[in-house]
């Protein structure tokens, strides 16, 4: 449990040199799953603008030995609402 993700942020850029903050997470307590588990946590973020490059920057975990450095992501999927007709 100690390799989750506590804080981080959802980052977005068109050069991978100047990054934009799209959202921010502070003492997430996210489920874990071991083996096969449905828990799942959704986070939502408003967004107009299109970005070539997205990434997760990871600030802090739950620690912990031996865990200090280390991180445990399953999956991410980012999705977006389909346009109001």
């Amino acid at each position: 449990e100690g390799y989750r993700a506590r804080n981080w942020q959802l980052e977005a850029s068109q050069d991978e040199e100047s990054w934009d903050v799209l959202h921010t997470v502070t003492d997430a307590d996210l489920a874990y799953v071991m083996y096969g588990g449905e828990p799942f946590t959704y986070y939502s973020v408003s967004n107009t603008e299109t970005y070539r490059y997205y990434r997760l920057y990871v600030t802090e975990n739950m620690g912990g030995q031996p865990y200090n450095n280390e991180l445990g992501i399953v999956e991410i999927e980012m999705m977006e609402d389909a346009p109001a007709e």
